[in-house]
């Protein structure tokens, strides 16, 4: 796989995988639950892949979450990269320095930068502080695996082709004991489905 396309597929992770659980703050995080009561707004993540601009979009509607990978043409707040790489280096906890555009929001942006700064709680080395956190750090783990292992098929990443290909029709569940934590991942042929919740009450799919 060339580097372009390393870049690309990591990108497509961040946004199909990674963005998404920023929800479960919203939901399950007395902190960022009244943080985000009564915001309206949206965020668009930026750069050119050639001549193609590409990126994701993350809208707050009174908790309300969405997600997507449209390139909004007046969002409230605009993160512009230089490359996809450096998209790609600044969600991964690298020094990226983004050209930000809508700082006259400014109560927006300082409740995303701190919901970006939350989620480093999802690096491997970090060590959450107090229950909560663990929590947190278990389910967005969780909902990020098991959607980011269907993306990478979807993506035709080899190695995952070679896996599921050879697959029968399977469920693979992860549930937490006496926690409301569970996901699961559909396997049958060569196509994947990834859901939250247990897999005959299905709550989310990508």
């Amino acid at each position: 796989m060339s580097e372009g396309n390393k870049e690309s597929l990591v990108a497509r992770i961040i946004f199909k995988a990674v963005l998404p659980v920023i929800k479960v703050l919203l939901e399950d995080h007395p902190k960022f639950k009244k943080r985000f009561e009564n915001v309206k707004g949206t965020v668009l993540f930026v750069t050119k892949e050639g001549e193609q601009r590409v990126g994701a979009y993350i809208k707050f509607d009174n908790l309300n979450f969405e997600t997507g990978t449209e390139i909004l043409e007046n969002p409230d707040l605009t993160f512009e990269f230089g490359s996809l790489s450096k998209l790609n280096n600044f969600f991964k906890g690298k020094i990226v320095l983004p050209k930000i555009r809508g700082f006259t929001n400014f109560g927006l942006l300082w409740r995303v930068l701190s919901v970006l700064l939350y989620m480093k709680i999802l690096m491997p080395d970090a060590k959450p502080k107090t229950p909560l956190d663990a929590k947190m750090k278990v389910k967005m783990t969780l909902y990020m695996v098991s959607t980011a292992l269907s993306q990478l098929n979807k993506a035709g990443d080899p190695e995952m082709l070679k896996w599921t290909t050879k697959q029968p029709e399977r469920i693979y569940q992860w549930t937490v004991d006496n926690e409301d934590i569970a996901c699961w991942l559909k396997v049958k042929a060569g196509q994947t489905k990834a859901g939250r919740g247990i897999y005959t009450c299905l709550l989310y799919t990508s």
